[in-house]
């Protein structure tokens, strides 16, 4: 049985409680700050706008490694924003939405001041990295993806364990709906994101490494493909063992594995190709991995229903 929400809020035990205004700000701070990076991200597309001097896309082509993706690959960022606009609009819906007399923003604590300090960091790194990038300084770029990422991991675990504390508060109140809004707008969200700029940063690196550090462009891509390959492992492992609880309803990162590496696969295949072969090799362990993440996610979430009913 799921043991009861480790937070201890007051406002629980309260029929109603009063808007909080440092928290609506945060809230509305943080659309806003998100269509600023829209447009900046927009702009690096668009050099004639006047921000950047060269195209994104167009410095990536200019230093090709073997793990570069094909061009289509790169589609994913306008998923990426369009998942993240979800979760915004749902932030700024949950001050107007009611929860057993309770306002949704305060309580269940899920947009906490804690999230959105990641989520504002992250916003920062992604736009100096855009500005880096443009200046093809591919070692500091890589650095700040890096920063940008790790901000991204820790925005998407306190994401995760806030609403995993929730869940006994919006299903002993019927609220479900607001539960699974969280985790499919929320959790999934972020964990899209973060696992496409973890494997961004990787390919910084291959082209840091082969362009900047003058290392072999077939090692280079070798190697941070392994770097990859162990995130990947290590991930399934906190996933279905470690953190499951927590994890349990996300399953958007093997989505984005599939998309990555199979733009990997599709831009250099070849036989002879050891980023290619190992591409591969990958895409088949995260079907696999996927394949058992459905099945166990399934038996526990049956398994603890039942429990809950007994």
């Amino acid at each position: 049985m799921k043991p009861s929400a480790t937070f201890q809020s007051p406002d629980l035990t309260n029929n109603s409680t009063p808007h909080n205004e440092i928290n609506i700000i945060l809230i509305i701070l943080n659309a806003l700050l998100y269509v600023v990076l829209v447009f900046i991200n927009a702009s690096a597309s668009s050099p004639s706008i006047g921000i950047f001097k060269n195209v994104t896309g167009d410095i990536s082509n200019e230093h090709q490694v073997d793990i570069t993706p094909a061009g289509w690959t790169f589609s994913t960022w306008g998923i990426i924003y369009t998942w993240q606009g979800l979760w915004i609009v749902y932030s700024i819906a949950s001050i107007f939405i009611r929860n057993n007399g309770n306002r949704l923003y305060l309580v269940p604590p899920v947009f906490t001041r804690l999230f959105f300090v990641f989520i504002y960091l992250h916003y920062a790194f992604n736009i100096s990295w855009l500005f880096i990038w443009d200046n093809q300084i591919f070692s500091l770029a890589f650095a700040f993806l890096a920063l940008l990422t790790i901000s991204l991991y820790i925005a998407t675990a306190i994401s995760h364990k806030n609403i995993y504390d929730s869940e006994t508060h919006l299903t002993k109140n019927r609220q479900t709906k607001f539960l699974w809004l969280y985790r499919i707008f929320l959790n999934n969200g972020l964990a899209f994101y973060a696992t496409w700029v973890t494997l961004a940063t990787f390919l910084n690196m291959a082209i840091a490494w082969t362009y900047e550090w003058h290392g072999e462009r077939k090692i280079a891509s070798v190697i941070c493909l392994s770097f990859a390959a162990l995130i990947i492992f290590t991930y399934f492992i906190l996933d279905v063992v470690v953190l499951e609880k927590f994890l349990r309803y996300t399953y958007s990162p093997y989505l984005q594995l599939f998309i990555a590496f199979s733009g990997i696969l599709a831009k250099n295949f070849s036989g002879k190709s050891p980023s290619a072969i190992f591409s591969l090799v990958l895409i088949i362990v995260i079907f696999l991995l996927f394949v058992a993440k459905i099945v166990l996610s399934i038996y526990r979430h049956k398994r603890d229903s039942r429990n809950r009913v007994l």
